[in-house]
């Protein structure tokens, strides 16, 4: 296939942006700006909930299949401690906040004469 005909069959509006102008509308994240994202919370959930963890660890402690009933209580205390910290209105906080910062770095960019 020739370059000619693999540049047609490839949709334009597919491509991927090359130069930050190029972006297309800022108030949309990329999947990969979206994981990287959900991984931060993720990750910020997780150090919130220490004290949690560290009981249901030690709970887990010496045991193997009675983890499931002797420490469910510690389980469920750590599982409702990430819930809190991992709802959609935090992911949303957190992606207006990286979507500020990224368009105050790339407004620079955008006002350089072509």
């Amino acid at each position: 296939m020739s370059a000619v005909q693999l540049e047609k069959t490839v949709d334009p509006d597919k491509k991927m942006p090359r130069k930050p102008q190029d972006m297309g509308d800022v108030g949309e994240l990329k999947k990969k700006e979206e994981a990287g994202l959900r991984y931060r919370m993720k990750k910020c959930a997780q150090e919130s909930c220490e004290v949690e963890l560290a009981a249901f660890v030690e709970c887990d402690k010496g045991r193997s299949i009675s983890t499931v009933w002797a420490c469910r209580e510690q389980f469920n205390a750590y599982n409702n401690c990430l819930k809190q910290y991992t709802t959609p209105e935090i992911f949303d906080r957190m992606a207006k906040e990286y979507m500020d910062e990224r368009d105050a770095k790339y407004a620079p960019l955008e006002k350089e004469p072509k």
